[in-house]
């Protein structure tokens, strides 16, 4: 193995990072919003819901990111959850300032029967 070895691993990884912050923020509001809908957890699990960095850490699940990709990825991502509250597929609870998102019966629905991008406009 080079020297550098862990180096250039460590460089590859922070490069696809960067390369899915780049896709993610070029993808229109719906587009977005439509895959964020993938982080919801399946109707078995009772979850509290998810807040903005959650979502932001599960578009960057598969990857070695830094806490400036997530930052990256705010603004975009509170347009999407806009998106999918104005649509009626999520709601958003909010608590002494903080919030997070619930999927509606109307957002479970799209989401069974595929047409969460159609709901988006």
């Amino acid at each position: 193995m080079p020297l550098f070895g862990k180096n250039e691993h460590k460089a590859a990884e922070q490069a696809a990072a960067k390369a899915e912050v780049e896709r993610l923020s070029a993808l229109s509001v719906a587009d977005l919003a439509s895959e964020l809908m993938g982080a919801f957890p399946d109707e078995s699990s009772r979850s509290g819901g998810l807040n903005e960095l959650q979502f932001a850490m599960w578009a960057l699940r598969d990857l070695k990111s830094k806490t400036s990709d997530t930052i990256a990825l705010r603004e975009p991502i509170k347009e999407a959850l806009q998106a999918l509250e104005t649509s009626g597929l999520a709601v958003r609870t909010v608590l002494r300032g903080g919030g997070w998102f619930n999927l509606t019966r109307e957002g479970r629905d799209a989401l069974a029967d595929g047409s969460v991008r159609a709901k988006l406009g």
